[in-house]
């Protein structure tokens, strides 16, 4: 059987895409539990909107954004550090002959592309994001990161439908019960070390 990391449901349900290419130590490849729970959150998004962009943050192989495409995403934004990941992904996204105006290749940091993009469209915006747990030994900042900005755009950008899914480590500074206080609208989901945290950015009617 050909290894690499299998997609799940919608189009290209079991094709299998190459694992991606260490980068300084790290690998990125979202559990498959994880990733069937982050796409059934997905689809709960969806039971009311037509059209939805997602955005693969800190991308890796790009299995989540490829299997976002998969399950109907007019459009998704793989933004990856590496450049020879990204050539992968684009690689991968021929493979499975996926249109070209469908895919967006970002050499860029995560929370650079989700505050250029934040509510930059009228449809449902999904932004994932599986950064690394550590970097040089130091637990990773860029979950809280992406949360203080989340609320920050959220203030200056009301009327937009934004959704933010996070995967992160137990030991992660936003699940301390100290951090989620301060933010009761975070959701949390636990499976085993790792965990997901969601936020959701309502349209208003002003």
């Amino acid at each position: 059987m050909k290894s690499g990391l299998r997609i799940q449901s919608g189009d290209f349900k079991n094709r299998v895409i190459p694992l991606p290419k260490r980068h300084h130590q790290h690998q990125n490849a979202t559990p498959s539990r994880i990733k069937e729970s982050v796409f059934q959150l997905v689809r709960n998004e969806l039971q009311n909107e037509s059209d939805f962009e997602f955005f693969d943050l800190f991308a890796g192989s790009g299995q989540m954004g490829i299997e976002a495409l998969s399950l109907g995403a007019y459009r998704v934004c793989f933004s990856e550090i590496d450049p020879h990941r990204l050539t992968q992904i684009r690689m991968t996204c021929n493979d499975l002959e996926i249109p070209a105006d469908q895919v967006t290749l970002t050499k860029s940091k995560g929370l650079k592309i989700f505050q250029e993009s934040f509510g930059v469209t009228e449809s449902l915006q999904i932004f994932f994001a599986d950064p690394p747990y550590t970097y040089h030994h130091k637990p990773s900042n860029d979950p809280a990161l992406l949360i203080q900005s989340f609320l920050a755009l959220s203030h200056e950008v009301p009327v937009h439908n934004v959704y933010l899914i996070i995967q992160a480590h137990e030991k992660n500074q936003i699940l301390s019960d100290d951090f989620a206080q301060t933010i009761p609208e975070m959701k949390r989901y636990a499976y085993g070390s790792n965990h997901l945290v969601t936020l959701r950015s309502q349209r208003t009617n002003s």
